[in-house]
Protein backbone atom coordinates (compact mmCIF):
# COMPACT_ATOMS: atom_id res chain seq x y z
CA UNK A 1 0.00 0.00 0.00
CA UNK A 2 1.19 3.16 -0.79
CA UNK A 3 0.48 6.72 0.16
CA UNK A 4 -0.71 9.19 -3.10
CA UNK A 5 2.56 10.99 -2.76
CA UNK A 6 3.11 12.44 -6.36
CA UNK A 7 3.56 16.67 -6.56
CA UNK A 8 4.94 17.45 -3.72
CA UNK A 9 6.52 21.33 -3.47
CA UNK A 10 9.42 21.10 -0.95
CA UNK A 11 11.81 18.55 -0.66
CA UNK A 12 14.55 17.89 2.15
CA UNK A 13 17.11 15.28 1.73
CA UNK A 14 18.69 13.32 4.62
CA UNK A 15 21.25 11.73 4.78
CA UNK A 16 20.11 7.82 6.66
CA UNK A 17 16.71 6.96 8.80
CA UNK A 18 17.57 6.84 11.88
CA UNK A 19 15.75 3.67 13.77
CA UNK A 20 13.91 5.87 16.67
CA UNK A 21 12.89 4.46 19.64
CA UNK A 22 12.60 5.79 23.09
CA UNK A 23 11.44 5.32 26.58
CA UNK A 24 8.20 7.44 27.98
CA UNK A 25 8.18 8.38 31.25
CA UNK A 26 4.89 7.56 32.38
CA UNK A 27 5.45 9.61 35.85
CA UNK A 28 5.08 12.99 33.58
CA UNK A 29 1.28 14.41 33.29
CA UNK A 30 -0.61 13.84 30.03
CA UNK A 31 1.47 10.41 29.34
CA UNK A 32 -1.32 7.94 28.92
CA UNK A 33 0.32 4.05 29.48
CA UNK A 34 -1.73 2.12 26.17
CA UNK A 35 -3.19 5.13 24.92
CA UNK A 36 -3.07 3.92 21.03
CA UNK A 37 -4.03 0.20 19.77
CA UNK A 38 -2.03 -0.86 16.15
CA UNK A 39 -4.21 -1.72 13.82
CA UNK A 40 -1.86 -3.73 12.13
CA UNK A 41 -2.77 -1.63 8.79
CA UNK A 42 -0.92 1.47 9.17
CA UNK A 43 -3.19 2.81 11.47
CA UNK A 44 -3.36 3.53 15.06
CA UNK A 45 -6.65 4.06 17.30
CA UNK A 46 -5.94 6.89 20.23
CA UNK A 47 -8.36 4.78 22.95
CA UNK A 48 -8.56 8.52 24.37
CA UNK A 49 -10.03 10.84 21.95
CA UNK A 50 -11.71 8.16 19.71
CA UNK A 51 -9.46 9.26 16.64
CA UNK A 52 -8.01 6.88 14.20
CA UNK A 53 -4.25 8.51 12.90
CA UNK A 54 -2.06 7.28 10.33
CA UNK A 55 1.00 6.46 11.59
CA UNK A 56 3.28 7.22 9.26
CA UNK A 57 3.61 10.94 8.12
CA UNK A 58 1.98 11.46 4.14
CA UNK A 59 5.10 11.32 2.37
CA UNK A 60 6.15 8.21 4.02
CA UNK A 61 5.00 4.35 2.53
CA UNK A 62 3.70 2.11 5.11
CA UNK A 63 4.72 -1.28 3.96
CA UNK A 64 2.07 -4.12 5.54
CA UNK A 65 4.21 -7.14 4.75
CA UNK A 66 7.32 -5.41 7.26
CA UNK A 67 5.04 -3.24 9.20
CA UNK A 68 6.83 -0.41 8.77
CA UNK A 69 6.85 3.31 7.33
CA UNK A 70 9.51 3.25 4.39
CA UNK A 71 11.20 6.29 2.75
CA UNK A 72 12.04 7.46 -0.68
CA UNK A 73 15.54 7.83 -1.28
CA UNK A 74 17.54 9.71 -4.00
CA UNK A 75 20.23 9.00 -6.84
CA UNK A 76 22.39 8.78 -4.06
CA UNK A 77 20.80 6.65 -1.29
CA UNK A 78 19.46 9.75 0.73
CA UNK A 79 16.40 9.63 2.16
CA UNK A 80 13.98 12.57 0.55
CA UNK A 81 11.71 14.09 2.54
CA UNK A 82 8.52 15.98 0.70
CA UNK A 83 6.70 18.95 2.67
CA UNK A 84 3.30 20.45 1.50
CA UNK A 85 2.06 23.92 1.40
CA UNK A 86 -1.05 24.48 3.47
CA UNK A 87 -3.18 24.34 0.49
CA UNK A 88 -1.78 21.59 -1.04
CA UNK A 89 -2.01 19.55 1.53
CA UNK A 90 -5.78 19.92 1.02
CA UNK A 91 -5.52 18.96 -2.49
CA UNK A 92 -3.33 15.57 -0.88
CA UNK A 93 -6.11 14.58 1.34
CA UNK A 94 -8.11 14.42 -1.64
CA UNK A 95 -5.86 12.59 -3.56
CA UNK A 96 -5.29 10.08 -0.58
CA UNK A 97 -8.82 9.19 -0.06
CA UNK A 98 -9.62 8.97 -4.24
CA UNK A 99 -6.77 6.05 -4.32
CA UNK A 100 -8.68 4.39 -0.87
CA UNK A 101 -5.60 3.61 0.81
CA UNK A 102 -5.32 2.64 4.56
CA UNK A 103 -8.15 0.37 6.16
CA UNK A 104 -9.96 1.15 2.80
CA UNK A 105 -11.47 4.54 4.30
CA UNK A 106 -12.61 7.24 2.37
CA UNK A 107 -13.37 9.80 4.90
CA UNK A 108 -8.87 10.60 6.10
CA UNK A 109 -8.85 14.37 6.59
CA UNK A 110 -6.29 17.21 8.21
CA UNK A 111 -6.75 17.01 11.70
CA UNK A 112 -7.78 20.78 13.34
CA UNK A 113 -5.71 22.31 15.41
CA UNK A 114 -6.52 20.57 18.45
CA UNK A 115 -6.64 17.39 17.61
CA UNK A 116 -3.25 17.62 16.19
CA UNK A 117 -1.75 19.24 19.60
CA UNK A 118 -3.67 16.25 21.31
CA UNK A 119 -0.78 14.16 20.04
CA UNK A 120 2.03 15.76 22.17
CA UNK A 121 3.57 13.98 24.84
CA UNK A 122 5.98 15.55 26.93
CA UNK A 123 6.51 11.87 28.68
CA UNK A 124 7.87 10.84 25.55
CA UNK A 125 10.79 13.39 25.45
CA UNK A 126 14.31 12.35 25.09
CA UNK A 127 16.90 15.39 25.50
CA UNK A 128 20.43 13.87 24.77
CA UNK A 129 23.32 13.70 22.09
CA UNK A 130 20.79 12.13 19.76
CA UNK A 131 18.05 15.14 19.93
CA UNK A 132 19.87 16.13 17.08
CA UNK A 133 18.09 13.75 15.05
CA UNK A 134 14.78 14.01 16.58
CA UNK A 135 14.20 12.05 19.83
CA UNK A 136 13.90 15.91 21.43
CA UNK A 137 10.29 16.20 19.80
CA UNK A 138 7.06 15.75 22.42
CA UNK A 139 5.57 13.21 20.55
CA UNK A 140 5.79 9.18 21.02
CA UNK A 141 8.11 7.95 18.14
CA UNK A 142 7.25 4.31 18.92
CA UNK A 143 3.13 4.69 17.54
CA UNK A 144 4.29 7.61 15.20
CA UNK A 145 7.91 6.47 13.34
CA UNK A 146 9.89 9.13 11.93
CA UNK A 147 7.88 12.32 12.86
CA UNK A 148 8.13 15.40 11.94
CA UNK A 149 9.03 18.88 13.58
CA UNK A 150 6.08 20.42 12.88
CA UNK A 151 2.59 19.54 11.30
CA UNK A 152 -0.24 21.93 9.58
CA UNK A 153 -4.16 21.34 11.33
CA UNK A 154 -6.62 22.60 8.98
CA UNK A 155 -7.63 25.34 11.09
CA UNK A 156 -7.09 28.89 9.16
CA UNK A 157 -5.58 31.57 11.31
CA UNK A 158 -8.28 34.54 12.01
CA UNK A 159 -6.12 37.14 12.93
CA UNK A 160 -7.04 40.86 14.12
CA UNK A 161 -6.57 43.54 11.98
CA UNK A 162 -3.69 44.84 10.97
CA UNK A 163 -0.01 44.86 9.15
CA UNK A 164 -0.59 40.87 8.43
CA UNK A 165 -3.89 41.04 7.51
CA UNK A 166 -2.96 40.24 3.92
CA UNK A 167 -1.25 37.39 4.15
CA UNK A 168 -3.35 33.98 4.58
CA UNK A 169 -1.95 31.71 7.85
CA UNK A 170 -2.98 28.76 9.23
CA UNK A 171 -2.43 26.89 12.14
CA UNK A 172 0.77 24.39 12.56
CA UNK A 173 1.98 22.40 15.45
CA UNK A 174 6.02 22.08 16.48
CA UNK A 175 6.65 19.32 18.41
CA UNK A 176 10.01 20.19 18.55
CA UNK A 177 10.25 21.11 22.41
CA UNK A 178 12.09 24.37 21.57
CA UNK A 179 8.99 25.48 19.55
CA UNK A 180 6.43 23.48 21.17
CA UNK A 181 3.03 24.62 20.88
CA UNK A 182 0.87 26.01 18.19
CA UNK A 183 1.84 29.35 15.53
CA UNK A 184 -0.29 30.91 12.91
CA UNK A 185 2.16 30.28 9.63
CA UNK A 186 2.00 31.54 6.07
CA UNK A 187 0.15 28.92 3.94
CA UNK A 188 3.21 28.96 1.64
CA UNK A 189 5.63 27.50 4.10
CA UNK A 190 6.10 23.87 3.81
CA UNK A 191 5.43 21.00 6.78
CA UNK A 192 4.28 17.84 7.49
CA UNK A 193 1.27 16.02 6.97
CA UNK A 194 -0.67 13.29 9.16
CA UNK A 195 -3.75 12.24 8.62
CA UNK A 196 -7.08 11.68 11.24
CA UNK A 197 -10.55 9.99 11.01
CA UNK A 198 -13.45 9.62 13.17
CA UNK A 199 -14.98 12.25 15.49
CA UNK A 200 -13.19 13.17 18.92
CA UNK A 201 -14.57 12.23 21.65
CA UNK A 202 -12.17 14.90 23.83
Amino acid sequence: MKFAAKCFSAILIISLPMVQAAECNRNIPGHYTDRFTDNGNGTVFDNLTGLTWTKCDIDLTWNNNIQQCEFTYDEQDRVVRNFLSWQDALKEVQNFNSNVQLGFATDWRLPNIKEIASLQDLGCVEISETSSIGNDKAIDVNVFPYAAAAYWSSTPARLKLGADVAIPKAWKYNFKVINLGVEATEISEKNAIRLVRGTSSK
